[in-house]
């Protein structure tokens, strides 16, 4: 008779090491599984959410007059979901509703925002953009709740004009001519207005919407409030990180005299009490733009995506103004005169400044101009 043998320790281990490296291979796969199909359902909900609201819209609850707003907890609605996020945590019913404002011509735009209790979320969004790339997963952010019926992201649209005030310039810079150095301000005179950086200048003022993304508004110059010069041969991803507000990064590549103008301005300048962030406009906006609205065209090249923006009066200053985006090692994106996407270096240009606004600003209406109010 054979003899039953056991598992040698040789053996143990190496079926400890396969099993190892099967954990290794697969828990990720199937975290990244769980976690995107979360975010699914949860653009799921939105658009059960909103199709139920509605409904009731049209049976059981008036709809805004025009100019107004009104907004259904998502606790009010009754949908085969159960009343819980994807996650397993209840509704914050106050955070999560479907909202509908009536503009002006009983043309309703229909906006959701879902939050729960352990703050997962889809920040307000207009529907027929929601994306499982929205979806944030336990944060602790300032979401609005439904009874802030005048939110500037639901009454104003992608290319209106805000009241928005940045303030006047304390000093006078003069028109750069250093790489990683910016200028061409005048002290005393309105952040909000364009400067001159060439033989061509743009006479825009004010601030415009550029996007209404993650819950949040983004404003972009209108004209360019601020000049910036690029050169050298291998200097375009410092002016990027630059221009990004990468400025730890940036200082040790820029001159003395351009570090010291960095951490002297900083674009923090242009924050207020509405502002949540500042930035310079970049090639991944025009991009997002793009994607968000149809007014302008993608191309593909040998440099990658880019944005034909000609025929968008957003980004047509009439004066070339560099992007926040390094096309090779020695050039910057650049937006011509004509509104035509180039790549430009060895000389000062605009730069365009962007605002994101905290969540939970509103608009009090709009001025004699027609840009809106915050407050």
């Amino acid at each position: 008779m054979k003899k039953n043998r056991g598992i040698t320790i040789v053996e143990l281990i190496g079926f400890i090491i396969v099993l190892g490296i099967i954990i290794v291979l697969v828990i990720p796969k199937i975290t990244e599984y769980i976690t995107g199909s979360r975010e699914k359902t949860m653009v799921q909900n939105a658009e059960i959410y909103l199709e139920s609201a509605k409904v009731l819209y049209h049976s059981q609850y008036m709809l805004p007059e025009a100019g107004q707003t009104d907004a259904l907890s998502v606790c009010d609605i009754r949908v085969r979901s159960g009343g819980k996020s994807p996650y397993g945590a209840e509704w914050d019913c106050e955070k999560s509703f479907v909202a509908v404002y009536n503009p002006d011509n009983n043309q309703y735009n229909y906006y959701v925002q879902l939050v729960d209790a352990n703050g997962n979320a889809l920040p307000l969004t207009e529907e027929g953009h929601f994306h499982e790339d929205l979806v944030v997963v336990e944060s602790d952010g300032n979401y609005p709740t439904r009874s802030d019926d005048r939110l500037l992201i639901m009454r104003a649209k992608v290319g209106d004009y805000v009241n928005y005030d940045a303030g006047v310039w304390e000093t006078d810079m003069a028109l750069p001519t250093q790489v990683g150095t910016i200028g061409g301000v005048t002290a005393g005179t309105s952040r909000n207005n364009s400067v001159s950086c060439s033989d061509v200048t743009s006479i825009l003022s004010g601030w415009r919407i550029l996007s209404k993304r993650d819950g949040k508004v983004t404003l972009v110059s209108a004209g360019n409030p601020l000049c910036y010069y690029h050169g050298g041969t291998d200097n375009a991803y410092t002016s990027e990180q630059y221009l990004k507000g990468n400025l730890d990064w940036a200082s040790k590549y820029v001159s003395s005299k351009a570090t010291s103008e960095v951490d002297a301005l900083s674009f923090e300048d242009f924050k207020n009490e509405f502002a949540l962030s500042v930035s310079v406009l970049g090639k991944e906006d025009l991009l997002n733009y793009c994607k968000d609205t149809s007014n302008c065209e993608m191309n593909e090249d040998s440099e990658g995506a880019i944005a034909n923006v000609s025929d968008s009066s957003l980004f047509r200053i009439d004066a070339p103004y560099y992007l926040a985006s390094s096309k090779d090692t020695a050039t910057l994106w650049s937006v011509a005169t004509d509104g035509n996407i180039t790549s430009a270096t060895d000389q000062a240009q605009g730069i365009r400044i962007l605002i994101t606004l905290n969540s939970d600003v509103v608009a009090k209406g709009k001025d004699e101009n027609g840009a809106w109010i915050l407050s």
